[in-house]
């Protein structure tokens, strides 16, 4: 990718993003500032850098289950992260995405008429990018199930307690399912960080997860989420 400065990434990240749920630039090292700039030109509502730094080994600790990242506003989950990595070990640690579009696809057709209209309570408590207070009424709501009328998707992750309207053993039977299906290996994009790399990718499309992290090092990743990601991207 040729830019120069913020301004061209982020014009290149939109033209990406109209066609793709996930971009991956490799030795991009931008700045906090630039990180910001950047969520900004792509939409509105970007958030305040956050920091995460990892010191040694962590095992399967952190953020191992699939997830969306949560902080609801108006009853609705950021649309886009961004993440910039600033240090990280050569080897261990990797990032894994799983798109829920192409699950969608493999659904058949009676099974994706069931499922179409239903809605899901979350409850993003224990997700680690969220960053109200615990006892914020944004970290739970309800969600559809299936998002975006023209390329669907379900809405998955950790955090789907329970699908209105069934009985508990009835959603816990229908949401294990359809992770299962999610998360097969055909749908799952394993990334090994590298220092410089920048990340983006659309929140309700994408489940994400961290992976062990079982070698000594030092782990630096900045991130933003932009909340309403502008038309057209």
């Amino acid at each position: 990718m040729d830019w120069h400065d913020a301004a061209d990434l982020a014009l290149a990240l939109r033209r990406l993003m109209a066609s793709h749920d996930l971009v991956v630039i490799r030795a991009a090292a931008i700045d906090d500032a630039q990180l910001t700039d950047i969520g900004r030109q792509l939409g509105s509502g970007c958030s305040e850098v956050k920091r995460f730094v990892v010191e040694g080994p962590t095992g399967s600790i952190g953020q191992s289950r699939w997830h969306h990242v949560g902080n609801l506003v108006d009853g609705k989950p950021c649309d886009l992260t961004l993440m910039s990595v600033r240090e990280f070990p050569s080897q261990d640690g990797e990032f894994e995405l799983v798109s829920n579009r192409r699950s969608w696809r493999a659904l058949e057709p009676a099974v994706q008429e069931r499922l179409r209209g239903l809605n899901v309570e979350h409850d993003f408590t224990s997700v680690r990018h969220t960053t109200a207070r615990a006892d914020d009424p944004s970290r739970k709501g309800m969600l559809q199930l299936v998002w975006d009328a023209a390329d669907p998707h379900v809405v998955l992750g950790f955090h789907a307690a329970q699908v209105i309207g069934m009985t508990t053993a009835s959603s816990k039977a229908l949401l294990e399912a359809l992770m299962t299906a999610a998360t097969l290996p055909q749908h799952v994009y394993r990334h090994a960080w590298q220092a410089g790399d920048l990340i983006a990718w659309r929140n309700l499309p994408l489940m994400h997860r961290s992976r062990g992290f079982n070698v000594p090092g030092r782990r630096v990743i900045h991130e933003v989420q932009v909340r309403d990601i502008a038309p057209g991207a």
